[in-house]
C-alpha cells in the first residue's frame, strides 16, 4: 500500500507508515515492448523498522567482552569531522564522481545473527538533479578492490529546503559479522545530464545481533 512505480523510469518509491513496521512482501513485474510481451517478476521483502526506538550502544570491540546480543550505532569515519550530524557541515559529491563512506567502532562478534542492519542518509541535491541518477551502494574494498553487494537508485530531493533523511535496509545483503565489520556506503552521481551535485548531511548504520 502506498508504493508507486514511474513507468518511464522505473524507479520506485514508497514512504511507510507506522503500521506496516516490520516484513512487506513486494513484487515487481516488468513487460517489454515487443510484439509478443515478455515479462519478468521479481519478488523480494522490506523489513521497515521504527527510527525512533530507544538504543543501546555495545561495546565497541578492543578489550571490551563482546556482548551476546546488541544493537549498535555505527557513524562514518572517513569523513567523521563533515559527516557526524544533521549539522549542515555537508559533504558534496560532483556529476560522474563516488564518495566512499567507512564505518567507525565496528565490531561485531563472531558467530553473531545478525538481524537487523539500516542505513540512514540525511541528503539532498542540487535543483534539476534528474531522477534515476543518484546511486548507493553497500559494499566494500573501495577504493582498491571494491566488491558491490547491493545498489539502489536512491530519492532525490531538489534543493536545500527539502532535504530529507532516508533509511535502506541492507539486512539481506549484508547477513555477517564480518561483512558488517568491513562494511563500507558509497553514493555515485551519475547525473551526466544537468552535471548537478549531491550533498550528504550525516550518515549512520544501525545494526541488531543475537
Amino acid at each position: 500500500m502506498g508504493m508507486t512505480i514511474d513507468a518511464a523510469t522505473g524507479l520506485i518509491k514508497w514512504t511507510p507508515t507506522s503500521g506496516q513496521t516490520g516484513a512487506n512482501d513486494v513484487a515487481v513485474r516488468t513487460v517489454d515492448g515487443g510484439s509478443t510481451p515478455a515479462s519478468s517478476t521479481q519478488p523480494f521483502t522490506i523489513t521497515v523498522t521504527l527510527a525512533n526506538i530507544p538504543v543501546k550502544i555495545a561495546p565497541s570491540g578492543g578489550a571490551d567482552k563482546p556482548a551476546k546480543t546488541g544493537r549498535k550505532i555505527l557513524s562514518v569515519a572517513d569523513k567523521n569531522v563533515v559527516v557526524q550530524a544533521s549539522n549542515n557541515n555537508r559533504w558534496e559529491t560532483e556529476s560522474g564522481l563516488y564518495t566512499s563512506y567507512d564505518f567507525s567502532d565496528v565490531y561485531i562478534p563472531e558467530g553473531a545473527k545478525i538481524s537487523s542492519v539500516v542505513v540512514y542518509v540525511e541528503h539532498f541535491e542540487q535543483e534539476e538533479f534528474p531522477e534515476g541518477k543518484l546511486q548507493w551502494t553497500a559494499g566494500t574494498g573501495w577504493p582498491d578492490n571494491p566488491m558491490a553487494w547491493a545498489s539502489i537508485n536512491a530519492p532525490v530531493y531538489s534543493g536545500e529546503t527539502n532535504e530529507s533523511t532516508d533509511l535502506w535496509d541492507v539486512t539481506s545483503f549484508v547477513d555477517t559479522p564480518e561483512k558488517v565489520n568491513s562494511l563500507q556506503f558509497q553514493v555515485k552521481n551519475n547525473d551526466d545530464v544537468a552535471k548537478k551535485k549531491t550533498s550528504v548531511d550525516y550518515i549512520y548504520a544501525v545494526v541488531e545481533w543475537n
